[in-house]
């Protein structure tokens, strides 16, 4: 009796990543640094929503003031779940504004 199901499935930790001139890439979670500035923190949604120093005005200007003063884990991932159409939009353009500053960032020190 033979199968055509794999007997073996590798799976590895990879992250789709969408670089800075709109190309997907797998990466590493574990290389994944933040660019910003030479802090060596590890560059995940976590850190570029609540922690990055490089978006501390627009953080301001679009996130509820607990989700990144009182950072914890439990409120991101509620935040990131919430149906609530105007924190989402807020989101999508902190986000937004985020990537076009990242951008920048990254071109001036090439």
């Amino acid at each position: 009796m033979t199968s055509d199901a794999p007997t073996h499935v590798g799976v590895k930790r990879f992250i789709l990543l969408i670089g800075p001139n709109g190309v997907l890439r797998y990466e590493v979670p574990e290389k994944r640094y933040c660019l910003c500035f030479d802090t060596r923190d590890l560059e995940d949604e976590y850190h570029f929503i609540c922690f990055c120093p490089c978006y501390v005005v627009i953080r301001r200007q679009y996130l509820h003031k607990d989700l990144y003063q009182n950072q914890s884990m439990f409120k991101f991932i509620n935040y990131l779940n919430s149906w609530n159409k105007v924190e989402l939009l807020k989101l999508s353009m902190f986000v937004k504004d985020a990537l076009a500053i990242r951008n920048t960032i990254l071109n001036v020190h090439r």
